[in-house]
């Protein structure tokens, strides 16, 4: 099928969605939320400490999954069938501005985002060529090309010009017109993020137990052991806007701990369920911190400069008839 065609029918079909959910997206929203495997997208409807997840949003025609970056002023949609890449806007209810990317086809291996969801790597399907974008309302655009090798993760800073990437090999940064430099060690890289507006970037070891910081990634890269053994074992990262506190998730408990960076000082949190990864929403250190089942449910994380609360998003109401009617169906069987 042509560009041109897959086009016309994706804005059709997009149309098609905004007249079935006019009525949900009208609401207030928190944010947006996908399942785990980007296959559903969802709204995530009312205001912070109170909403529900909503009914499954239509995804518009051949786009098979979706990805949401920080902010969540857009989305990045996949067409596995063309391989297409497609980025739509979620700035306003229309849902219909949807651009073809150019420059990237066929299936990723990783794809992250920078901290102000402006700039995006993308690695192919053998995590070992990663391209550089840049994405706003107006479109993507390609910034560069770089080999990493096998890499098992990769993050982007806010410019685009640097990557940070974990392989066989430690840990290693990429510099746009650079050579790359090996940064430190790793034994079981489980999150890369980047400060946001920064060169220094934040390191999860489950391996090691150790949350490590690396500066001066622009110049002479040196990197320091933030945090040992004191918040488990390390899994999801996440920044918090002013660039003061680190956020870390515990694979091993149904905990998060704050770390003051300047300090080190750590604040431990207990959550419901055990977090799998810190989504950023809208607005100021507000985090989807589960992925709901089936848009069954949710929890989310707000985190401010003296503390953090977590709140129970429930599910949408017909989803949650439809599985307990099959449940109960399954068991009569």
């Amino acid at each position: 099928m042509k560009l041109r065609q897959a086009l016309a029918i994706l804005l059709a079909t997009a149309g098609t969605a905004v007249a079935q959910t006019g009525e949900m997206l009208s609401s207030p929203r928190i944010g947006w939320t996908t399942s785990d495997d980007g296959r559903e997208l969802r709204a995530l409807l009312g205001v912070p400490g109170s909403g529900r997840v909503s009914a499954r949003f239509s995804l518009p025609e051949g786009i098979s999954r979706v990805f949401l970056p920080p902010g969540q002023q857009y989305a990045v949609g996949y067409a596995e069938a063309t391989g297409n890449w497609w980025l739509i806007s979620l700035r306003d209810e229309s849902m219909a501005a949807v651009k073809a990317i150019d420059g990237l086809h066929g299936p990723a291996g990783l794809l992250a985002f920078g901290p102000e969801g402006r700039t995006a790597v993308v690695t192919d399907a053998a995590n070992a060529m990663a391209r550089v974008v840049t994405l706003s309302a107006d479109g993507v655009d390609v910034l560069w090309n770089v080999g990493v090798g096998q890499v098992s993760r990769i993050a982007v800073d806010s410019s685009g010009d640097l990557l940070l990437a974990a392989g066989a090999g430690g840990i290693s940064v990429y510099r746009r017109g650079g050579e790359s430099v090996a940064v430190a060690a790793a034994k079981d890289v489980t999150a890369i993020v980047f400060k946001p507006g920064g060169d220094a970037a934040a390191v999860a070891d489950a391996g090691q137990r150790v949350v490590l910081i690396a500066e001066r990634l622009i110049s002479e890269p040196a990197t320091q052991v933030l945090v040992s053994g004191e918040m488990g074992s390390p899994g999801a990262l996440a920044w918090s806007r002013s660039g003061q506190f680190l956020w870390v998730a515990d694979t091993e408990a149904d905990a998060v701990t704050r770390i003051e960076v300047a300090t080190a000082a750590t604040q431990r949190f207990a959550t419901d369920i055990r977090v799998d990864g810190f989504h950023r929403l809208t607005g100021n250190d507000h985090f989807l911190i589960s992925s709901p089942a089936a848009g069954r449910a949710a929890w989310m994380l707000l985190a401010g400069p003296d503390g953090a609360g977590t709140y129970f998003v429930p599910g949408d109401p017909e989803d949650v008839q439809s599985a307990g009617e099959g449940a109960q169906q399954g068991a009569q069987q």
